[in-house]
């Protein structure tokens, strides 16, 4: 049993050391030399600026009613700051969008590659 598995592990180097690695892909690089062929927009210029989110103070809370007042004051809080961020997201994917959006010169570019047939 010893002898077998000194012949496994003998001829595993020997077929590894024979072996030699040709890559089978090469990973492709967008014509980063030609920027002018790219579309793009500015991001705005300054983040919007965020309100504070509501802060319940539950130390002068009583009664059921006024905890539900003050969870809804916090809520309506919370969801103004979220369509400020929202807002700003989607204007920044707009443009973001608009700048990866040539479609043509990549439809150039790809065609002009070898088809790796």
């Amino acid at each position: 049993m010893k002898q077998l598995m000194l012949a496994l592990t003998l001829s595993t180097f020997c077929f590894l050391a024979a072996c030699e690695t040709v890559p089978q892909t090469q990973p492709l690089r967008p014509d980063l030399d030609n920027p002018g062929r790219m579309v793009c927009e500015t991001v705005p210029e300054a983040r919007p600026a965020i309100p504070p989110a509501y802060v319940i103070d539950w130390r002068a809370v009583q009664t059921v009613e006024q905890a539900r007042q003050e969870h809804e004051a916090y809520i309506a809080s919370v969801l103004d700051r979220n369509r400020i961020v929202s807002g700003y997201i989607v204007l920044i994917e707009g443009r973001l969008f608009v700048c990866a959006n040539n479609a043509q010169f990549w439809r150039d570019y790809w065609a002009g590659l070898p088809s790796g047939n």
